[in-house]
């Protein structure tokens, strides 16, 4: 379980899995502004999080959840309102390597991160 907070951070900062395991992330969002969480490739946070920035010019950007359609992104939740949740359910990729995973609102990723550790 994961929460959002109004300092635009996750509660949890660290996550590790086995490699192919289920895996389910509640993401609550306890804050006053809409946020998602998306997995990416390592190394993928800053050409993600700009692509995401890119979205906000367009008005399809909410409607996308600022989740750009890029192959580095491996998983996604949708933008959680305030006051609101979602549950990602995925198995944990099979290489065992760190995965960054971001806020991708506009402007959030460069802080609200966090590292899914894949074992």
């Amino acid at each position: 379980e994961i929460d959002c907070t109004e300092q635009m951070t996750f509660t949890v900062n660290e996550i590790t899995v086995k490699a192919g395991q289920p895996l389910k992330i509640s993401l609550l969002n306890t804050s006053a502004t809409a946020h998602n969480l998306v997995i990416v490739k390592p190394g993928a946070e800053q050409k993600v999080g700009t692509a995401a920035n890119e979205m906000a010019r367009s008005m399809d950007g909410y409607k996308k959840h600022f989740v750009p359609k890029v192959p580095e992104v491996l998983f996604s939740t949708p933008l959680v309102k305030p006051n609101s949740s979602y549950a990602l359910r995925m198995e944990a990729p099979k290489e065992p390597v760190r995965y960054p995973y971001i806020c991708t609102f506009p402007g959030h990723w460069i802080i609200m991160k966090g590292v899914l550790i894949v074992k």
